[in-house]
């Protein structure tokens, strides 16, 4: 045991003297994790006598120091002790300039509400957890919950700190993290940049070679600073991802878009429910996706959804419509269960989009398409018309407040609309015709550009196997 553990228990069962007090200061003021292992070490008691432990329950080491503290307690009340501690420390650290100071909140700033894997990390008791904490582990999940600010969920091989409540750094691994607007904020910083949440959901992942994949899944984020200063667009200022964006930002500085990502949430139970790359190609029917507007100006992600063509499926990345069966029906079952691509509604005004898709095996591909507007000879050419039929489905009440018509039409569009009343769960639909192609040998599908009418929709794409393997 050393002399600075000695003190430290001196001080923890109430029998340091006057010389030791100010000797633990000059120790606590030279050594900062001392200082805050020491104040942590409080906390821990306390958070036991506040979970009423028994005896019976405590290792021998921990009763007996639970005696020292009954027996001392009309001299020495434990909050009473937390509170000098925290006094002591902050007295030592107070003559420090502020730019010096370490972020440090001496309360639980998360707890753990979901664990599928067996290892054990330091700073945390009874399922709570402390800044400093490191969370290190080589597989499986662990779900935090940082009060009513966030929910912020681990996956796979993972190296996660925890600075404050509204602080921590991903040093590898994969975090997806749903913000509310409480958590305004929110920070998680990487080897390369530093990703600030603005209030919703995102998802940050750190591979071997240290360049960080972030992905907003809703809302927006900041990203600049970090290590290296990389992310910047201009001096000083940070880029900003909205909904449907991806970027990777490289060591050396590099930023380019992440063109596709895939959501395995339908098809697996393991906890890895989305990666920037292609990790089950087995699975996975389109391997690649691409298109000729790839720029990091323009960082949008086409999300493949393995097996995920189901009754309300979403329809786009960027809206909140989604597919069902014409009038209140089902799917058709010949497309149900099929891989699907969510492409951008606005890419509806792109008169020269070129979008290629990458196919793993034989398969067929379909393209759903806006019957309110001529078919395109692409799609004339490359597809065959099916009798089969489905439907784009929104809320009215939504469709009404994201109208971006001059404010004349507007008016007059809600007041026809008044009529009708709209409520939150009134919907209206879209016909959309489906075309088929029978894919027999690995390749890349070319699909092009529509109309470029602003009204109209823009088409969806589900691809299923020809033959007997995973169930589509």
């Amino acid at each position: 045991m050393t002399h600075q553990q000695d003190l430290i228990n001196s001080w923890m069962n109430g029998t340091i003297t006057s010389d030791q007090i100010r000797e633990l200061e000059v120790e606590l003021s030279n050594d900062e994790n001392l200082a805050k292992d020491f104040v942590f070490r409080v906390m821990m008691h306390r958070q036991l006598r506040d979970a009423h432990l028994t005896e019976a329950k405590l290792p021998p080491i921990v009763t007996d120091l639970e005696k020292t503290w009954r027996r001392r307690s009309q001299q020495w009340v434990l909050g009473w002790g937390v509170g000098v501690a925290l006094l002591l420390v902050g007295a030592i650290l107070g003559s420090r300039s502020i730019s010096n100071r370490p972020d440090w909140s001496w309360r639980a700033v998360a707890s753990v509400e979901a664990k599928s894997t067996t290892a054990e990390f330091a700073k945390t008791l009874n399922g709570k957890i402390y800044p400093g904490s490191r969370l290190q582990f080589d597989q499986g999940q662990v779900v935090l919950r940082f009060g009513e600010d966030a929910v912020v969920t681990l996956t796979g091989n993972v190296d996660f700190e925890i600075h404050s409540a509204k602080r921590c750094s991903l040093h590898r691994g994969q975090v997806t993290a749903t913000v509310n607007d409480s958590g305004r904020g929110f920070t998680i910083t990487t080897p390369t940049t530093d990703v600030v949440d603005l209030g919703t959901e995102f998802g940050v992942s750190v591979g071997p070679d240290r360049q960080a994949d972030v992905v907003v899944f809703k809302g927006e984020v900041d990203i600049g600073g970090g290590n290296n200063q990389v992310s910047s667009n201009k001096a000083g200022e940070n880029w900003r991802l909205q909904t449907g964006e991806a970027m990777r930002i490289e060591e050396q500085g590099g930023k380019n878009r992440i063109p596709a990502i895939w959501n395995y949430s339908s098809t697996s139970n393991s906890s890895l429910k989305w990666s920037t790359s292609n990790l089950r190609s087995s699975e996975s029917l389109i391997s690649s996706v691409r298109d000729n507007l790839s720029t990091a100006a323009r960082p949008k992600y086409y999300l493949i959804n393995l097996g995920g063509f189901v009754d309300r499926a979403k329809c786009y990345v960027d809206r909140s419509y989604v597919w069902t069966g014409l009038a209140g029906r089902l799917l058709p079952v010949e497309l149900q269960g099929g891989d699907y691509l969510q492409t951008f509604n606005n890419d509806k005004v792109q008169k020269d989009l070129e979008v290629y898709l990458e196919i793993s095996e034989a398969a067929h591909v379909y393209v759903l398409f806006d019957q309110r507007i001529a078919s395109p000879a692409w799609l004339e050419a490359g597809f065959n018309r099916t009798e089969l039929a489905v439907s784009l489905t929104g809320n009215v009440k939504e469709h009404l407040q994201a109208l971006s018509l001059p404010q004349q039409l507007k008016t007059r569009h809600q007041e026809k609309s008044n009529e009708i009343r709209p409520t939150e769960t009134m919907e209206y639909e879209y016909p959309f015709t489906v075309w088929r192609r029978k894919i027999n040998d690995p390749g890349e599908v070319y699909l092009g550009p529509m109309s470029g009418e602003i009204n109209s929709a823009m088409y969806g794409v589900v691809v299923k196997r020809q033959h007997s393997g995973r169930s589509n």
